[in-house]
């Protein structure tokens, strides 16, 4: 099976052909230099001889998208749309990848997946667009929305945490936001899952468990570095607000935290946020203990 992949270079599409590689598909790795979603002119690169495309290219950063609305408009909802329709014409299964940005996150709790999203961003509304353009253009697609990330080959906060508590360095985490860490390794194998099955339309791509922020992650993180013994003693760990942080430019939704119910009617249970990332620590702790310092 020939699989080609968006956004090959980014933490997800990186990851994405990795796990498909290792698993004996051949995959056509799409670097931006490769397909440039932000041209619109990108259909003569396309193979019809593909039998799948993943889309997880985006312009993901909230800020950046804040900044530059029309290139968001263009990379998170025209060009997906365009890479659907194609797709549909020439009989290639699409999934593309959305965010749990795409809800206003004003309500606590795990948000279902007949929840209407009300995004208030440019990076939740472009999000959003993409989303409904895919399904229109292509019924048979799916959208997988998913949210923070880890354990790629590039990092992200859950890794970047773990990494400066191995080193036993100080960390200032937000209290007052909320959702659900996804493992990157589980989440390739959710993906394959769902190719496998007649799943259509939008899945809520995310592991069970009650909403966190990203400091509740980093207590989970340090707890469990600190079990194995692993947590240095000149590690720390503090709280801080969205009001207090002063670097975002974007404000963020506070409570975006997705049930997985549509995820595992198409296969079966998913596990638990914190076993997910508990395994993961012990991972980095076994590898650090039998080689260099992780990190």
């Amino acid at each position: 099976m020939k699989i080609a992949i968006t956004g090959a270079s980014g933490r997800v599409g990186g990851a994405l052909v990795e796990h498909f590689h290792s698993r004996g598909f051949e995959v056509i790795a799409l670097t931006r230099e490769q397909l440039d979603l932000s041209a619109l002119d990108f259909e003569s690169k396309l193979d019809p001889g593909w039998d799948v495309m993943l889309n997880p290219a985006a312009m993901a950063s909230p800020d950046l998208c804040e900044q530059n609305p029309d290139a968001a408009q263009r990379v998170n909802a025209q060009a997906p749309a365009k890479l659907a329709a194609w797709a549909a014409r020439n009989g290639v299964r699409f999934l593309h990848f959305s965010t749990d940005y795409v809800f206003s996150g004003d309500r606590s709790g795990k948000i279902a997946l007949e929840e209407i999203p009300t995004p208030r961003t440019v990076y939740g509304i472009s999000k959003r667009e993409g989303e409904i353009a895919v399904l229109a253009a292509n019924p048979q697609a799916i959208v997988a929305r998913i949210s923070w990330i880890y354990g790629a080959t590039k990092h992200g906060f859950v890794d970047s945490v773990l990494a400066r508590l191995l080193r036993g360095e100080p960390i200032t985490a937000i209290c007052d936001k909320f959702s659900l860490p996804t493992h990157m390794k589980e989440l390739a194998g959710w993906i394959e899952s769902l190719l496998a099955s007649p799943a259509r339309g939008i899945v809520h791509a995310c592991h069970r468990g009650e909403p966190v922020s990203w400091h509740g992650i980093a207590e989970e993180i340090a707890a469990t570095l600190k079990k194995h013994q692993a947590l240095p003693a000149s590690a720390t760990l503090s709280a801080q607000t969205l009001a207090e942080q002063s670097t975002f430019l974007a404000a963020r939704p506070i409570h975006t935290a997705m049930d997985c119910i549509s995820l595992e009617q198409w296969i079966g249970p998913v596990s638990e946020w914190k076993t997910a990332l508990h395994r993961f620590v012990c991972d980095a702790v076994t590898t650090k203990k039998h080689s260099h310092p992780w990190g």
